[in-house]
C-alpha cells in the first residue's frame, strides 16, 4: 500500500519522488491520483482549470511524506499516525516498469515532467 502522507520527503513533487522511491525499491506501482490529497486552494484552482492538476501532482514545494506500508500493516500504520492526515493512493507491484497513474477521470495518464527540476 502506498500512502501519500505520513517515508520519503515529497518536496520535488509526488509523481517524481514516488518514481524515485519505487526505482530504489526495485518495484513499480499502480496509483489512483483521484486519492491524492490536495489543499482547498489547489482543489479550487484545479476545478477552475483542470490542466493545473499536472502541476499539483508533479510540482515541488509541497513537503509531504510518502510511505509504503505492507497491506497487513496498514491498520497499525494508520493507528500509529493518528491525528495526521493519511491517504491511501495505490499499491506497489512487482516489476521495474514506470508506475501506472490513473487520472481524475479514471484513465491512465502520463506526465510531460515527472518532478520539479532545480535547473
Amino acid at each position: 500500500m502506498v500512502f501519500a502522507h505520513g517515508g520519503m520527503d515529497v518536496s520535488d513533487g509526488f509523481v517524481g519522488d514516488l518514481t524515485k522511491m519505487l526505482r530504489a525499491s526495485g518495484v513499480s506501482a499502480s496509483i489512483d491520483l483521484r486519492r491524492l490529497p490536495l489543499s482547498d486552494a489547489a482543489s479550487a484552482a484545479i476545478s477552475a482549470d483542470p490542466a493545473l492538476f499536472e502541476i499539483a501532482a508533479t510540482g515541488g514545494d509541497d513537503y509531504e511524506i510518502l510511505a509504503a506500508v505492507a497491506p497487513e500493516n496498514a491498520s497499525a500504520f494508520e493507528a500509529a499516525v493518528a491525528g495526521v492526515g493519511v491517504a491511501f493512493v495505490g499499491m506497489a507491484i512487482e516489476g521495474a516498469a514506470l508506475p501506472r497513474f490513473l487520472g481524475r477521470d479514471g484513465r491512465e495518464v502520463s506526465f510531460v515532467h515527472g518532478a520539479f527540476s532545480h535547473f
